[in-house]
């Protein structure tokens, strides 16, 4: 698609079948995007890329489970499992995605911060820009969080935003109408995977 790329989040070892963090559904997901990956020229994958005493992580806060919130500071703080740890088998991708050569940015590196944009990223934009990119097409995982936030930031940005809803999965499934009707709400458009396939 001309003007456009694709950007994937969370295809990464750990939220796999074989990973620490297994997401529920993720692994036909991912079989859905490496299919619909051909019709873009610009894949652009979002890894994350932890310490391994990260501030999300569960086993870092005493008494706390993954999937629970607690408050740190200001912040309502999200818990899971130990996962995408830099250096570690669970924080690679797939092979497939990796053979497919796109533009990767490594996110949330530092241990205290568990910020979501990667529009303050400059490798980013400088790529976006310099391949005249004007429409951002989003899948992968998590709605809430990652996806989410970057639809914002990209409408900010005054980039065309698009949501592929059913190449996304939430954290809770039964809220996400909810955070797609706050995005439409700003802008955002969605279309699904099926008819994308068609067009």
């Amino acid at each position: 698609m001309r003007d456009s790329a694709l950007i994937i989040f969370g295809i990464q070892n750990d939220f796999l079948s074989v990973g620490n963090a297994e997401v529920d559904g993720l692994e036909e997901l991912s079989k859905k995007i490496r299919e619909m990956s051909a019709l873009w020229d610009h894949l652009i994958l979002i890894n994350q890329s932890h310490p391994a005493d990260h501030i999300s992580f569960a086993a870092c806060h005493p008494w706390r489970k993954p999937k629970q919130i607690i408050k740190i500071g200001h912040i309502n703080q999200y818990l899971w499992p130990i996962h995408c740890v830099s250096g570690t088998i669970g924080y690679l991708n797939p092979s497939w995605l990796t053979d497919l050569q796109p533009f990767i940015i490594e996110h949330h590196s530092q241990k205290e911060t568990d910020d979501f944009s990667i529009f303050e990223n400059e490798s980013f934009l400088t790529y976006l820009s310099g391949n005249k990119i004007k429409h951002l097409y989003f899948c992968g995982f998590p709605l809430e969080y990652e996806i989410r936030e970057n639809t914002l930031s990209a409408l900010n940005n005054g980039f065309e935003n698009t949501l592929i809803k059913d190449c996304i999965l939430s954290v809770e499934s039964d809220k996400a109408h909810l955070i797609y009707n706050e995005l439409k709400s700003f802008g955002a458009k969605s279309i699904l995977y099926s008819n994308l396939i068609k067009s």
